[in-house]
């Protein structure tokens, strides 16, 4: 792939990491971070901290190796560990923005 394409991936890739990484340590260092709504973020940013260790270096070895490119009759184990934590991150960010709109009054 292109260089401008891993250089940006993993520049995301460690802002993802490092960012919700200081989330995850932060509420988990304090006891009056600990509330259901903090709960919800530190459960996205958990599954958006594996999206970060998991997307871009597995690219990466498909890449080198040349082992996950279509067409093939079952995907292999780094495109189902990207999916399902890609999944799990929208899955979660759903589910927090709808905690968040059940609770209106006007809803």
């Amino acid at each position: 792939m292109e260089t401008w394409f891993w250089i940006l991936g993993w520049v995301l890739s460690f802002l993802a990491i490092t960012g919700n990484g200081f989330i995850i340590f932060f509420d988990c260092s304090r006891r009056n971070l600990r509330t259901k709504t903090n709960a919800f973020i530190v459960s996205l940013a958990v599954a958006d901290f594996c999206v970060g260790l998991s997307v871009i270096p597995s690219l990466l070895a498909c890449d080198v190796t040349s082992t996950c490119y279509w067409p093939q009759a079952f995907p292999s184990w780094k495109d189902v560990v990207r999916w399902l934590f890609s999944y799990l991150s929208v899955l979660n960010l759903c589910s927090l923005v709808l905690d968040r709109y059940s609770h209106r009054k006007d809803f």
